[in-house]
């Protein structure tokens, strides 16, 4: 798509709903969550192609954030009330667990960290 809004096009033809879309920090990759039931994070190339799943969380899977160097991925996933953070690599692999779950812990965003001076 332009900067103007123009000559956008689709770039998914998964059949199943999805969003939260996220490019990676050098623009190359897109991550977002799929619904097959539960949800789920995938990623694929910036212009549609190789998409892979990438989570299979013990809940829904969603709201991926981008590390800085884009290696990694966090989200959320949960159900029955509460949910934690995972961090797992963005071409996929293990995931760890961040949070306990004894919160609802939803929408991770590595936003810029600040050093103290």
């Amino acid at each position: 798509m332009n900067a103007d809004g123009s000559g956008q096009r689709k770039v998914s033809s998964m059949s199943m709903d999805h969003g939260s879309p996220k490019f990676s920090p050098d623009g190359t990759m897109i991550a977002f969550e799929a619904n097959p039931g539960p949800w789920r994070i995938y990623v694929m190339n910036a212009d549609g192609s190789g998409t892979r799943k990438v989570s299979n969380g013990p809940g829904s899977d969603e709201h991926p954030s981008w590390s800085p160097d884009g290696r990694m991925l966090v989200y959320s996933s949960g159900g029955g009330g509460s949910s934690s953070l995972y961090l797992i690599p963005a071409l996929g692999g293990t995931a760890v667990r961040l949070t306990d779950g004894r919160a609802t812990d939803m929408q991770p965003d590595w936003g810029r960290m600040h050093q103290a001076p």
